[in-house]
């Protein structure tokens, strides 16, 4: 599948490159197939069972991946970029209208809680909100959401916050996600812009337990320096597909042996799911884009070997703590037939501290959610489900 080239003139070695490069790490070299002879190097040429019990020990050596800069060394290689460093116009065109139509609009937006439910909201909790107490700007406006959906956006947003203020620095990872994160991805799917005739176009996933499958999908060491990783996420929003849908796919005959799946996964209530919107919580210091850049490089290795669109972007979320930000990933051609994942971020788009921090990321979730449903479902019908029609 051919898709847009993203080729910065970025250096490839590391003494080139600033503390902000989105280059890949260089592979370390391989040690050389052909066994030394006698004559060259004074010692025995190895026997095959010597030879054999290296690669074993090589094997054994292998350390599991402690930072995202070490995904650079992997295959695909997954590399980050800040998003200052690359110009937006060297962005490919798919993210470029992710990142200018839906995100960057949200990030930036100011007045996100709604002016409808002004009065109850100052009264809970007893002071004007600004969003700033040196720049007095207002953060109000009138019909960020449907009069059928306001008592339900401030009753979820008045839980979430009391959630967080129960549950900070004394909670598991596990009921951090069920009390403070899911619940925004559930009123998210039920927002009035995102039904059609009373149903949810969107859903929101539990994929804490789901793991890459198969296997072969996973992120691989050329070198053996890293064991093969295999990481899961927490959460995902998806499209809806209907039964009929649902019944084309799986009859459908796929590239990648194993279960029937048109993504990074076997389970049953997630293998025919289009995702393109994926999140990771940490609750520690643990860098949660290692589990991000590992489940999307595998999401794209299996673009690839099924012939889906590469030059498609998907939305990565981490939730660290209260702190919430969004990166941008897309495949960017190498070599001819090869490619690697470039993440492009952060972007901060709010906390739990706070009311207002809540409306901010609930309204950069709706822009997201507005290009899934816009932008990902529309490409997904075209040139995915049309295959196996």
């Amino acid at each position: 599948t051919a898709f847009p080239i993203f080729t910065p003139n970025a250096p490839t070695h590391p003494s080139e490159t600033s503390s902000h490069s989105a280059c890949p790490r260089p592979l370390r070299k391989q040690a050389s197939s052909q066994a030394p002879s006698t004559k060259e190097s004074g010692s025995p040429t190895k026997s095959a069972t010597d030879q054999s019990t290296d690669a074993e020990t090589a094997s054994s050596i292998s350390v599991a991946i402690k930072n995202k800069e070490q995904l650079g060394e992997m295959l695909p290689p997954v590399t980050f970029s800040y998003r200052y460093v690359f110009k937006e116009a060297w962005m490919p065109a798919p993210v470029l209208k992710l990142w200018l139509e839906y995100i960057s609009p949200a990030i930036n937006a100011i007045k996100v809680i709604p002016e409808e439910r002004r009065a109850t909201l100052e009264e809970r909790y007893n002071t004007p909100m600004k969003s700033n107490t040196q720049i007095v700007a207002e953060v109000y406006a009138k019909e960020l959401y449907s009069p059928t959906d306001l008592d339900t956006v401030v009753a979820k947003v008045n839980a979430v916050l009391t959630g967080a203020d129960d549950n900070r620095g004394r909670c598991h990872e596990s009921q951090w996600i069920a009390e403070v994160c899911a619940p925004l991805f559930e009123q998210l799917c039920q927002l009035t812009p995102f039904l059609t005739g009373g149903k949810q176009r969107l859903e929101k996933l539990n994929i804490t337990t789901v793991p890459i499958s198969p296997s072969s999908l996973c992120p691989t060491s050329p070198t053996l320096t890293y064991i093969p990783a295999n990481k899961k996420v927490d959460l995902a929003v998806a499209i809806r597909l209907s039964d009929a849908d649902r019944s084309i796919l799986q009859r459908g005959r796929y590239q990648v042996p194993g279960p029937v799946s048109i993504n990074q996964t076997g389970t049953n209530f997630t293998a025919l799911k289009p995702m393109f919107l994926h999140i990771e919580v940490k609750k520690d210091d643990r860098d949660p884009l290692i589990q991000l850049g590992t489940w999307i490089a595998a999401e794209y290795t299996k673009r690839r070997r099924e012939g889906y669109p590469m030059e498609l972007p998907t939305i990565a979320i981490v939730v660290d703590k209260d702190v919430w930000t969004i990166w941008i990933a897309v495949a960017v051609p190498t070599n001819p037939g090869d490619f690697r994942v470039q993440f492009i971020g952060p972007s901060s788009m709010g906390d739990t501290t706070s009311v207002g921090g809540i409306f901010k990321i609930l309204h950069v979730l709706k822009a997201a959610a507005r290009w899934g449903l816009e932008i990902y479902e529309p490409v997904f019908r075209q040139k995915i489900l049309s295959m196996y029609k």
